[in-house]
């Protein structure tokens, strides 16, 4: 085969070339090789073309793909193989093997090591080469940080290949082998751990800090310890329990320990909050009305109802006053689940909700409510089994339904005779004659009672069942007999008889749920724990497992006294620690806080965690902290607490540090931002509690040594708004200084795009220790900057690269070795950002870099003139730059608030449209909002909505415009007509870009749009990183004034709604997002919508209808596709949508094309 002439079925024309390039450098090699057969291969020809390919190929990045090392690696392994074929190659390979590592990895480089030394052996007579190649990957393994099976496996593999070449070499080998595996530990030390960790929890929190802070570090020092030496098929550490021992013990040391644990991928923060929630509320640090709140942190996509109705379940709920404390928590988690529980999951999420506030007798709640409007919504969506459809019952169902009448009907008849007949010959699980058992035991004689307790001794358990029927049974009955004398002495023989028959099954040495506590809280259970479960145990010690004795050993445990506990804690921890350093391993930290004999507020705590997570690279992550702490601070019954954290998280803001541990990076700048995030929020919902912390918000907003133009300007708003609820918390001076402090003071005299202003801070010049990103970073984040003064982005280069050298003392190296870029935790395409866009992850390197520019911009700001555009009404450049970098200003509330829950509409709910390219009449009425549970009276006036499940992709767009009366039909029967692509539906009036158009048109043909179209872009500024918005924008059509004037209408709050003037709902915009962004694409089949609706009551449409006599001309459009995942054109269907219009008159009569309809569905159901 030529080179070059083949081609590469690929996604992207980069694989191709990537392809084409290596293969043309296989080619070659193979060429060599068939010379070689052939026996006509010339040594320097080959070494000639393998050297100088060793000088092309580049050693890979930390952002580089495994196929990318593993093409190099394969023509190293090529190469090596041809050489050790070729006579007087030694140095070349020699040469070749040094790069491998360099050039691939190291795990690359110890199998190309493998591999040459197996070819040596069998090519050349001298096998010297070969041993150093075995002794390169032997050294590799032992100083590589690999799991322990791994590391010994790969010395075996050495010492078997040189077996049969050196037995003493090999003899070295396999000792290495041996002691390599011996560092592994086996279940027990996770099981040890384990009831280390339930004994820590059972001292709750009475310790002093110190003590509850040493032991946690003791038992979190020996999990990160023990971590490496356990392989895969080991019981899994028990880091959750550690962390709720962690908590319990010393809240301060749990939370920084679950920091710690995150940082370091033992446990991620989504999972390690749940048990530091628990324990938290558990040891009364927390109210569980405030802890609930830092579940947000467990992430957007997932199902919160178990774990916060967990949290809300500590609270008291027996008498009325109780239960009313209980109504805000629950009214904001009904809406919490309601709106962020995947679609799939959300029915569950939705009766479990319901359920526990029935329990409570909250069933009234608005919030509740309105679940069980959702739940009756679904019920009525599934369609209802036809009982003529049923299927035949099987042979095996009949046995079974023959098998329980005889069961009952012999239960009925008191015979304990058949029953032990029964038990003695049936061989299979016998679980299902306990409900019988129960029954014969209410139907006997007291005299029989025991006889019955005997034959549930008797029942086989299946070993996979998950409960214990007989337990449950035995449970029940001994709970109801309990008095009688004859009873109670068959417990004292008859529970231990029983135990020790099924301790196996107890423990839960199976594999299944233990249920020794279970046991061990039966009725008549009157022997101390100790006497009733120790002898069995030592007669069946020799077959229990590790596991199944460490159960015992928690059992045993739990009714301990404390002084027992702790000396029981004492002794294992230090028995396990001298384990570990009698191997040769050490605890990995002695410490988890700083001061471990300070006290910690709770409110101080909860300031420390979001403070730490406020500086998390992940800004997604910081926004889900941002909104634990709003609302916090918006709970009316923590109104002391609130205010002592608002305290201590200001106090934070002045500070760098935080109780991740020293080797971990803290992005405090960011941590800063998202603080005064929080804050700014604050100052719009609570100023008065930001009165008494202004002396900290000027402190930010002044402070030269850091001009952070972010910073600054988030600290500005807040005093702006803190000033406009007190005036006097500013003096007139100290006002003067606010408005001008991050504003500039003057502005370039020649105006326009190309304008260069003298350079700025000349003295500064570039050193290029920094490799930025010059397509994205530079050209445009530099750019953006340097054009707002008037500067090259040379210079904009120079002064971010100053502030990272200089300013903060960091190099390039630094940037370079950061984990981040070398870790799967996130998705490659997160660290990175595209032209203006900022990055969702931050690397050090961007983190950096970004906050060095926001520093730039504040020096400029302060000593610099701006640049002015040359529009007829210019605009200040500097404001327009910083409205990118800070949350969307447009409104008082984030972009969250609009989101709610999705609409109850069938196609949001998972039940699409069939047959799906129908298109019926009625489902264009529905699109208006008639025949909407809960929607009754309102009407859509402007909207589009998109659904998707699997393939099926529809959407939905509503518009809507007021025209004269006399011109109404007319209009209709024309735009129904013409073909959909001729015109653009005129909801906001006809263009006044053309006035020459609008001059021809006659006077009856007037449209009076009753919306007004959004101007600008979609400016979410920080809030593009904010899940909780998903795709929530900030443009959207607005009333219009005429609209408002005439109805006399009040924009309520955030513009969400407006206000008749008897203070009810007149318009409502409904906002919805189901969809799983930024999930992986393994979720993308599963159902989702989105989209926005503007409501308006219909009683108002009319009246203003009538009153300027105008009908209104609604536009609908559906379109139904299919987008296959796998491509292809014949079954890919494309549907532009079909459209229908329609009048709505002012005495409320609709009418078509095709005459007057009613689309008021009679049961106003909306289902069908």
């Amino acid at each position: 085969m030529k080179q070059g002439d083949y081609r590469y079925k690929s996604y992207g024309y980069h694989e191709d070339d990537f392809y084409r390039r290596d293969l043309d450098h296989f080619i070659a090699l193979y060429t060599h090789w068939a010379q070689w057969l052939s026996e006509a291969v010339v040594s320097d020809t080959v070494q000639q073309l393998i050297r100088t390919r060793l000088l092309d190929l580049r050693p890979p990045r930390r952002t580089s793909t495994a196929g990318f090392r593993g093409r190099q690696a394969q023509w190293l392994r090529s190469a090596s193989s041809l050489l050790v074929r070729i006579s007087g190659t030694e140095v070349l390979l020699t040469e070749l093997l040094d790069q491998a590592a360099r050039l691939t990895s190291r795990a690359l480089a110890r199998r190309l090591w493998e591999h040459t030394a197996c070819e040596i052996f069998r090519f050349w007579p001298a096998p010297g080469l070969a041993f150093q190649c075995l002794e390169r990957v032997a050294a590799d393994a032992r100083a590589d940080e690999l799991a322990v099976h791994t590391r010994w496996s790969i010395l075996l593999s050495c010492a078997a290949i040189s077996f049969p070449h050196d037995e003493a070499f090999s003899r070295s080998l396999y000792t290495d082998a041996i002691n390599a595996a011996y560092q592994g530990v086996g279940d027990d030390v996770a099981h040890r751990l384990a009831v280390g960790a339930q004994a820590a929890s059972q001292l709750g929190h009475t310790m002093p800090p110190a003590e509850g802070h040493a032991i946690a570090t003791q038992l979190a020092g020996l999990v990160e310890a023990y971590q490496p030496y356990l392989s895969e098929d080991d019981a899994q550490l028990p880091t959750h329990a550690v962390l709720a021992a962690a908590t319990t013990l010393s809240p301060a040391a749990g939370v920084a320990l679950g920091l710690r644990w995150d940082a370091l991928d033992v446990v991620r923060l989504p999972e390690g909050i749940r048990p530091v929630v628990q324990a938290a509320t558990g040891a009364h640090c927390w109210q569980p009305a405030q802890a609930l709140w830092l579940l947000k942190l467990r992430g957007e996509f997932l199902d919160i109802s178990p774990d916060a109705l967990a949290v809300l379940a500590k609270l008291p709920h027996a008498t009325a006053a109780q239960r009313q404390q209980l109504v805000g928590p629950l009214s904001a988690l009904a809406d919490w689940v309601a709106r962020d529980t995947p679609l799939a999951r959300r029915p569950a999420a939705l009766r479990r909700v319901a359920a526990w506030a029935t329990d409570r007798q909250l069933s009234n709640l608005p919030s509740i409510r309105a679940i069980q409007q959702a739940l009756d919504f679904t019920n009525a969506l599934a369609p209802a089994e036809s009982s003529a459809t049923a299927e035949e019952p099987s042979y095996y169902e009949l046995e079974r339904q023959q098998r329980q009448q005889q069961w009952t009907t012999a239960a009925q008849q008191r015979d304990v005779a058949a029953f032990a007949e029964w038990l003695t010959t049936s061989n299979s699980s016998q679980e299902a004659l306990v409900p019988a058992l129960l029954q014969l035991g209410y139907a006997v004689l007291p005299n029989r009672r025991v006889e019955v307790l005997d034959l549930l001794l008797r029942v086989r358990s299946h070993w996979e069942s998950q409960g214990y029927a007989v337990l449950n049974a035995l449970a029940e009955l001994l709970g109801a007999w309990h008095t009688l004398i004859p009873v109670r002495e068959w417990a004292v023989r008859g529970l231990p008889d029983f135990y020790g028959a099924n301790l196996a099954r107890l423990v839960g040495d199976s594999g299944q749920p233990a249920h020794l506590e279970q046991f061990c809280q039966l009725p008549l259970v009157n022997q101390s724990r100790a006497a009733l479960l120790l002898p069995a145990v030592a007669k069946q010690l020799d077959s229990l497992s590790s596991a199944a004795l460490c159960q015992v050993a928690t059992t045993l445990l739990k009714n301990s006294p404390a002084t027992e506990l702790l000396s029981f804690i004492h002794w294992l921890l230090e028995r396990m620690q001298a384990q570990l350093q009698a191997e040769k391993k050490a605890l990995p930290f002695s410490e988890l806080l700083t001061h471990p004999n300070a006290v910690i507020s709770p409110p101080a705590l909860f300031a420390q965690l979001i403070w730490a997570v406020s500086g998390d690279p992940d800004k997604r992550v910081r926004w889900q902290a941002a909104h634990a702490a709003r609302q916090l601070m918006s709970l009316p019954e923590s109104d002391d607490f609130s205010q002592h954290f608002l305290a201590e998280l200001l106090e934070l803001t002045r500070t760098t540090t935080c109780w991740l541990p020293t080797s971990e990076e803290f992005y405090w700048q960011g941590a800063r931002v998202w603080a005064l995030v929080i804050v700014d929020r604050l100052a719009d919902e609570q100023p008065s509690a930001l009165v008494p912390h202004v002396a900290i918000l000027r402190q930010h907003l002044c402070d030269t040594q850091f001009p952070h133009a972010q910073i600054r300007e988030l600290a500005r708003r807040i005093l702006l708004k803190v000033h406009a609820y007190a005036p006097t918390a500013l003096t007139p001076a100290d006002l003067a200084r606010v408005q001008a402090r991050n504003r500039p003071a003057s502005s370039l005299v020649k105006r326009g795009l190309y304008v260069q202003a003298p350079e700025a801070f000349p003295e500064v010049k570039r050193s290029n220790q920094f490799k930025f990103n010059e397509l994205d970073t530079v050209d445009h984040w530099f750019e953006s900057l340097a054009e707002t003064f008037g500067q090259t982005r040379d210079k904009i280069t120079a002064l971010v690269e100053q502030w990272m050298l200089e300013k903060w003392h960091r190099t390039a190296a630094e940037c370079e070795a950061d984990r981040l870029q070398d870790q799967d935790r996130y998705q490659s395409g997160l660290l990175s950002h595209y032209k203006m866009d900022d990055t969702t992850v931050d690397s050090l390197e961007m983190h950096l870099t970004h906050h060095a520019l926001m520093c730039v911009a504040g020096s400029l700001v302060d000593k610099y003139p701006i640049r002015m555009d040359d529009y007829s009404e210019p605009t200040s450049t500097w404001e327009e730059w910083l409205t990118r970098y800070l949350p969307h200003s447009g409104s008082p509330g984030w972009l969250s608030d609009w989101r709610g829950p999705a609409p109850l509409r069938p196609e949001c709910w998972e039940v699409l449209p069939k047959p799906w390219r129908r298109k019926p009449l009625r489902h264009y009425h529905e699109a208006l909002g008639f025949g909407e549970p809960s929607r009754t009276g309102w009407l859509v006036l402007h909207g589009r909505h998109s659904f998707k499940e699997d393939e099926y992709e529809g959407n939905v767009s509503v518009s809507s415009v007021a025209v004269a009366a006399e011109a109404g039909r007319s209009l209709l029967g024309a735009l129904q007509a013409a073909w959909r692509y001729d015109y653009v539906f005129p909801t906001f009036g006809l263009s006044d870009r053309e006035p020459e158009m609008l001059d021809d048109i006659p006077t009856l043909f007037t449209l009076t749009p009753l919306l007004d179209e959004a101007v600008g872009g979609d400016e979410r500024g920080l809030e593009r990183h904010d899940m909780a918005a998903r795709s929530v924008y900030t443009c959207y059509p607005t009333l219009s004034a005429h609209f408002v004037s005439h109805g006399g209408l009040t924009a309520g709050k955030d513009g969400q709604y407006y206000l008749d003037p008897d203070g009810q709902r007149a318009v409502e915009y409904e906002f919805w997002d189901d969809s799983l962004h930024g999930e992986r694409s393994n979720r993308s089949a599963e159902a989702n919508s989105f989209g926005h609706r503007i409501w308006v009551r219909q009683d108002l449409l009319l009246h203003y209808l009538a009153a300027t006599g105008q009908v209104l001309l609604t536009h609908a459009t559906l379109a139904r596709n299919v987008s296959p995942r796998e491509y292809s054109q014949k079954q890919r269907i494309s549907d532009p949508g079909t459209r229908r219009l329609a009048l709505l008159h002012p005495d409320g009569r609709f009418e078509t094309v095709a005459g007057p309809c009613t689309p008021q569905p009679a049961d106003n159901s909306g289902v069908g």
